[in-house]
């Protein structure tokens, strides 16, 4: 009966977000493009400014989620439209080099303990995507390690023991290129002692889904670094979530832990499409 009042009160604040939401059912497989499922529907949000969401029915929302990480700086910050607005004007689709792109790339150069090259990709499903590719051809190896519960990305290799997405329509084989160990060292360990076809191991610094699964630092990530370092395996540091976050160098220049090869996206691109591959 609680639950049910608790619906029927959703319902009637947000008619508007319902309304849209059955007619976008028709059209856009699982009702829009959200990525995390919303019962009994989502909210439609028209505007967001600063920390404030604006929905169809005119309710005024504080916003907790900050584009999934991405808003640093909030909704509509004005330098940011600013910036924003005046590149529009001048184009948005060069198809060749630009001298912003040399820029956003020293700035990273400049937080980013590890990198010393950066490579720029549309999003974090990318960046994972391309560093685990870079580390299979720099090693020759094929199999990649992650952590159970760690998220990188809706790709196929990256969907394995990632906690919120499913394996349908994935080739077995493909599954086979990812082994999925629990973030424990001693298994991490025997595992890199017993193969010899590891390319890479990739993990969220701060612990699966953004810290809902604590690791402990740093010692956790300087025994990863160890380990992978003895092996000759490539370490892949995931700081789409954490970098320019817990620290202006990400999670590396916090617990002071050096990776191969750092994936970015979010931040990094302030909250526009965009990520990046750093090493």
């Amino acid at each position: 009966m609680f639950v049910s009042n608790i619906i029927e009160t959703y319902t009637n604040k947000f008619a508007k977000s319902n309304e849209l939401y059955q007619k976008v059912r028709q059209v856009i497989p699982t009702g829009g493009h959200l990525s995390r499922d919303v019962k009994p529907f989502p909210v439609a949000v028209e505007e967001a400014i600063g920390v404030i969401k604006r929905d169809l029915d005119g309710n005024k929302l504080i916003d907790y989620m900050i584009g999934y990480g991405a808003l640093m700086l909030g909704n509509s910050h004005p330098e940011v439209i600013r910036e924003v607005g005046q590149r529009l004007v001048t184009g948005t689709h060069m198809g060749t080099i630009h001298p912003l792109e040399l820029e956003w790339a020293e700035w990273v150069k400049k937080l980013i303990p590890s990198a010393e090259r950066v490579r720029f990709t549309g999003t974090g499903t990318e960046s994972t995507l391309l560093a685990m590719r870079l580390a299979r051809a720099y090693t020759g190896k094929h199999k990649i390690v992650k952590f159970n519960e760690h998220f990188h990305g809706w790709h196929d290799y990256a969907s394995p023991g990632a906690g919120i997405t499913e394996q349908t329509g994935i080739p077995a084989e493909t599954m086979t290129g990812t082994l999925v160990i629990e973030p424990n060292i001693d298994e991490l360990s025997s595992v890199l002692e017993s193969r010899d076809d590891i390319a890479a191991v990739i993990l969220e610094p701060t612990g699966g889904h953004w810290g809902q699964y604590p690791i402990q630092n740093p010692y956790f990530l300087s025994n990863v670094r160890e380990l992978t370092k003895k092996h000759n395996v490539v370490m892949i540091m995931d700081e789409v979530i954490c970098g320019f976050r817990i620290s202006k160098g990400g999670a590396q220049a916090k617990f002071s832990v050096i990776p191969d090869l750092t994936t970015m996206a979010k931040i990094v691109a302030g909250g526009m499409p965009g990520g990046a591959v750093a090493g």
